[in-house]
């Protein structure tokens, strides 16, 4: 599986195992003291998180959630979202929502001034750098997606250690 071109920002797909979700979480907390240094595994209530331990954490590791929800016949479905630190994810957002406010004001004033007959080069350079910032964001999600994806292969392979029967 090619993980690079599958795996989406914030990708969620669902999965589901012939285990009890009670027996899952004991499972995930056996493999947490096993892996404990290099990978962190928590758990509370229905969820599952996996990520990277602090040994081998980078500001690009991604982050995978599990959601058990048990069925009726004691099989449980698996809500899998798989995307970058939650941290970093609203940091990421919060610089775009700026950037657009930014844009939005400066193309409000553009307008003014034109209207106006006032120079509008300050306003223009200003929304020039503004897209120019989002194409670098951009290129820095696809660059920390490509440097996450041998940590997501790794985080893979835990997830199914520990909803595989």
């Amino acid at each position: 599986m090619n993980l690079e071109n599958n795996i989406k920002l914030r990708q969620q797909f669902e999965r589901f195992s012939l285990q009890s979700a009670a027996a899952i979480k004991s499972v995930s907390e056996i493999l947490k003291n096993k892996y404990d240094p290099d990978y962190k595994i928590n758990s509370v209530g229905k969820y599952i998180w996996l990520s990277m331990g602090l040994r081998k954490r980078e500001y690009w590791s991604p982050t995978l959630r599990l959601e058990l929800l048990e069925e009726n016949d004691n099989r449980t479905t698996i809500k899998i979202l798989y995307g970058p630190d939650p941290i970093l994810w609203a940091i990421f957002v919060a610089i775009h929502f700026i950037l657009i406010l930014i844009s939005i004001i400066f193309a409000i004033i553009i307008i003014s001034k034109w209207r106006a007959g006032l120079p509008i080069a300050f306003d223009a350079f200003v929304i020039f750098v503004c897209i120019n910032i989002w194409l670098l964001l951009y290129c820095i999600g696809r660059l920390n997606k490509r440097k996450g994806s041998a940590q997501l292969q790794q985080l893979m392979t835990i997830m199914e250690k520990i909803i595989t029967p």
